[in-house]
């Protein structure tokens, strides 16, 4: 895992490529995400957690993601970097019309620093205020639970968020998030802050 300011130009700046031999190679693929996963009123939901974050107990993590761009802040201040001590991230944000198809994935095990493992997911057409359904897979080890719900909703609530070829940070919220295998357990309430970007587009 990666601690890391990245050194390119930000989230929020158009994005410019050359195809010079001379060119040095993109930069990998890097995330962030802060998740909590409570009770959905009227549910049983056996699998909660407080707000974490991967990179986990980073200070200054939560306040990054949830800053204004107009006030001159850097979202991905702090990032998991692709490849990075057990860290791996993936992501696709491409045109489709006047929206963009998502495919977005972060994991990280901490098994081998003995610091905790967590992993977030998301995927679907997503348009520049946001998009519904979309679907959302995590799973952490600090509540111990996983699960996946296909109905959740994505926000982008500029300055606070932002869609583009290649990269995305927007807010997701699900109200039947849940592991398919238990059946005992009728839904959650996922709430996360995520953050990709140097996707493929």
């Amino acid at each position: 895992m990666k601690v890391a300011r990245f050194a390119a130009a930000p989230l929020a700046a158009a994005l410019s490529l050359s195809t010079a031999c001379s060119d040095p190679p993109a930069p990998p693929p890097q995330g962030a995400v802060t998740v909590q996963v409570g009770v959905t009123p009227g549910k049983i939901c056996s699998h909660t957690n407080g707000q974490i974050s991967m990179p986990m107990n980073v200070a200054g993590v939560i306040e990054s993601l949830n800053c204004d761009l107009s006030a001159g802040c850097k979202p991905d201040e702090y990032v998991v970097v692709d490849r990075d001590r057990g860290s791996t991230v993936q992501c696709t944000v491409s045109p489709n019309g006047s929206n963009f198809n998502v495919s977005a994935s972060l994991s990280v095990d901490g098994t081998s620093t003995g610091t905790e493992s967590l992993s977030f997911g998301i995927s679907g057409v997503i348009g520049a205020a946001g998009g519904s359904p979309v679907t959302v897979n995590q799973q952490n080890s600090v509540s111990g639970g996983s699960g996946i719900d296909n109905s959740c909703t994505v926000q982008i609530n500029q300055p606070r968020g932002l869609i583009k070829t290649g990269g995305i940070w927007g807010h997701v919220h699900c109200d039947s998030f849940r592991n398919p295998t238990d059946i005992s357990e009728t839904g959650c309430t996922l709430d996360a802050v995520f953050l990709f970007e140097n996707c493929a587009g």
